[in-house]
């Protein structure tokens, strides 16, 4: 093989390489955030009770802003926006 084709392969190599890394730590970037975001939401409803779900709506989900709810085992719901580590949230009357 030429020195030209090596030089080519190994570009293409470390390119893939490079983009390979660079997805694995964005997956793992938003999955620490998600984790915090979980957390920040589960201590902020837990003086309300134990919080039986909570779930978000994935078709609201952005880099810093989420919405969802949470069921409480009392039976009470409450519907929050997350945004920028903000927790705004109101009874669910439904």
């Amino acid at each position: 093989m030429s020195k030209k084709k090596i030089g080519m392969i190994s570009g293409i190599f470390g390119f893939s390489l490079a983009i390979g890394l660079g997805i694995v730590i964005k997956d793992y970037c938003q999955d620490r955030q998600r984790r915090q975001m979980t957390r920040d939401l589960r201590t902020f409803f837990s003086p309300l009770g134990q919080i039986e779900v909570l779930y978000i709506n994935p078709c609201q989900v952005k880099q810093d802003y989420i919405s969802g709810g949470v069921v409480m085992s009392n039976g009470k719901q409450y519907q929050f926006t997350y945004h920028s580590r903000q927790i705004s949230f109101e009874e669910d009357k439904g």
